[in-house]
């Protein structure tokens, strides 16, 4: 079974990372659930300046390296990994020069050398074909199922953004996911 893993919102807590470089830049220190929707910069209203500031941190060398995994996601994410051929499929930040390979020492940080080497950098995940994708992004598992294979699982990952209009419009063909517990029951 060829199962996909995005890392940003499944197993890695970019969206953590951000609210300590927003805290950083304006003193101002907001929960996780305060991101009720994709824009982290539209759900926290921040001004252009602001947000420049925090772009300018999250794209510097060695930021995507230095973001903490979920709790069990990890264990979670090599549990399955042993009993499936598992991808990390990830979307990269095009203006940062080290975001890929940060991503990537990430991967074998936590994962190894043998999974470090299966990272699939695109923002397409559309085209990647697998019997599952693990994903946080409603309309991303949307577009995937129509290409993926016969049979496939679209997991969503339930996290505050993606649990508002878009969030309960996307395919009935996908499953939403709270826990690894969860996600490992679904994959077969």
């Amino acid at each position: 079974m060829i199962v996909l893993c995005d890392v940003d919102g499944v197993i890695a807590n970019f969206t953590a990372a951000v609210l300590d470089v927003v805290a950083d830049v304006t003193g101002e220190r907001h929960p996780e659930a305060a991101v009720d929707q994709w824009s982290i910069k539209d759900a926290l209203r921040l001004p252009p300046a602001a947000w420049r500031a925090v772009v300018k941190e999250i794209t510097a060398p060695g930021f995507a390296y230095g973001i903490e995994p979920y709790p069990l996601a990890v264990a979670g994410v090599k549990r399955i990994a042993a009993r499936s051929d598992l991808y990390f499929v990830t979307s990269p930040w095009w203006t940062s020069n080290t975001w890929m390979h940060d991503r990537t020492d990430w991967l074998v940080k936590y994962f190894g050398q043998d999974q470090g080497h299966k990272v699939i950098h695109t923002s397409h995940k559309s085209v990647i074909r697998g019997d599952a994708l693990i994903e946080d992004k409603p309309e991303t598992l949307s577009a995937w199922l129509p290409h993926a294979n016969d049979g496939a699982q679209a997991l969503l990952m339930d996290r505050p953004y993606n649990k508002g209009p878009h969030g309960r419009q996307f395919t009935t063909s996908c499953q939403r996911v709270f826990t690894w517990a969860d996600i490992e029951g679904q994959i077969k």
